[in-house]
C-alpha cells in the first residue's frame, strides 16, 4: 500500500463485518479503530449509534458496550446486531443507575454546541463518584478509582464543528487527535458525495476527524463557568456562501456545460479506493 495512504480499518478483518450505513450517514471506520485504542478490555458507552455500524466493531474488542440511542427504530437495528442497548434519551440516563461502571465515553452530535451541556453533567458526575459504584448494570463493587475517557468527534469538512472545537478545548482543557480517513470519492456523482456535488457538505467519503479528549475523574478541579452564550452563537454566523455548480448548469453525475466533448466515464472518475485487504496496526494513526 502506498505510504501516502491511511492505513485499512480493522473492523473490516472481522469475520462477518459489514455496514449498513456509508460516510456521511455514519462516521467513517477510523473513529472505530481510534476508539478501540482507547477502550479495548474496558467497558464503553456510545451515544447516538444510528444502525451500529461503528458500534459492532467496537463492541467486539470492549470488555462491555453500551449503545445509548433514542429513536426506537435504531434500537431494534443495534439488538438485531446483538449489541446490548439503552434506548433512552442520554440526557435522561443515570450514570450510577442504568450503566456499569464506565470507562469509555463517545459520541458524535449535532448541533456541536450540545457537547459543552454534556460535558459538564459528566465532569460533575466525575468529580464527586464514589470509589465504588455498583449499578443496575453493574456487575461488580470495585474500591478503585476509575477515570473515564470521554471522546467527542468533529468533521474537518464541517465549518460549526471546526469553529467550536477550540473553544471547547481551550476552555476546558481537552486534547485533540486527528483521524485521517479515505473511504471512497469522486470529481461528480449522482449516488456519492463528490468534488463538485457534495453531501451534508462532505466533497467525498475523505477527511479528517478531529478527536477532542478528556479524562475525567475525582481528581478534576473546579469546573470552568459555562462558555459565553453570545461567543457559542457565532459559529453559526457567516458559514456557508449561497453556491453550488447546479445552479451554473452543473448536474451531479453529469458533465459541466458545454463539456460534452469530454468522455462520460471521466465524469464518474474515482479517486483514492482504498485496498480493502488486511493493513497494518494503528490505521487512524
Amino acid at each position: 500500500m502506498e505510504p501516502w495512504r491511511p492505513g485499512t480499518s480493522v473492523c473490516l478483518t472481522l469475520p462477518g463485518f459489514s455496514t449498513k450505513d456509508l460516510y456521511p450517514i455514519r462516521s467513517p471506520l477510523v473513529v472505530a479503530d481510534y476508539v478501540i485504542s482507547h477502550a479495548k478490555g474496558r467497558n464503553v458507552v456510545e451515544v447516538g449509534t444510528r444502525n451500529g455500524d461503528l458500534s459492532a466493531c467496537i463492541a467486539h474488542f470492549a470488555h462491555k458496550f453500551i449503545a445509548v440511542e433514542i429513536e426506537q427504530s435504531y434500537c431494534d437495528s443495534l439488538r438485531a446486531r446483538g449489541l446490548h442497548v439503552l434506548c433512552k434519551d442520554w440526557n435522561k440516563v443515570n450514570m450510577d443507575d442504568d450503566l456499569p461502571p464506565v470507562d469509555v465515553i463517545m459520541w458524535f452530535v449535532w448541533p456541536p454546541i450540545l457537547s459543552e451541556t454534556w460535558l459538564r453533567r459528566l465532569w460533575q458526575w466525575r468529580r464527586h463518584s464514589h470509589p465504588t459504584h455498583k449499578g443496575r448494570q453493574g456487575m461488580h463493587n470495585s474500591t478503585e478509582v476509575r477515570n473515564t475517557t470521554l471522546l467527542i468527534c468533529y468533521d474537518g469538512h464541517i465549518p460549526e464543528d471546526m469553529r467550536y472545537l477550540p473553544l471547547l478545548a481551550s476552555h476546558y482543557g481537552g486534547q485533540v487527535d486527528r483521524l485521517f480517513f479515505d473511504e471512497g470519492g469522486a470529481i461528480t456523482s449522482s449516488r456519492d458525495p463528490s468534488y463538485a456535488h457534495p453531501n451534508l457538505w462532505r466533497p467525498g467519503r475523505w477527511g479528517v476527524i478531529h478527536v477532542l479528549r478528556f479524562e475525567l475523574g475525582p481528581h478534576l478541579g473546579p469546573m470552568p463557568p459555562q462558555l459565553p452564550g453570545e461567543l457559542v452563537r457565532k459559529i453559526f454566523q457567516s458559514v456557508r456562501p449561497d453556491w453550488d455548480w447546479p445552479r451554473y448548469g452543473w448536474r451531479a453525475g453529469g458533465l459541466p456545460p458545454n463539456s460534452d466533448h469530454v468522455l462520460a466515464d471521466r465524469s464518474e472518475n474515482r479517486t483514492g479506493r482504498r485496498d480493502r485487504k488486511t493493513g497494518e496496526a494503528g490505521p487512524w494513526s
